[in-house]
């Protein structure tokens, strides 16, 4: 199995943009709890999908959009100064 087919273009952008985007420590959080976030979310899904591969930059995109979102209601932590 080659990277080609595990890995697509759009994941790795994702993961460039992400890096550069947060600091060390919130982006490996971020990173960690999305993969997390991707294989339960899959895990659930996976019965009603017709593709059974994972969109995994999909997914982190929104996991993220999420953990952002609830930042900004509840304010709970501030993601760029950690």
């Amino acid at each position: 199995m080659e990277l080609k087919e595990t890995i697509g273009l759009g994941d790795l952008f994702f993961f460039m943009v992400l890096a550069i985007s947060f600091p060390t420590i919130s982006f490996m959080m971020l990173f960690s709890m999305s993969f997390v976030f991707s294989l339960i979310l899959f895990l659930v899904l996976k019965t009603k999908m017709k593709n059974k591969t994972v969109p995994l930059a999909g997914l982190q995109a929104l996991f993220l959009g999420l953990v952002i979102l609830i930042n900004l209601l509840f304010n709970f932590v501030n993601l760029y100064a950690i």
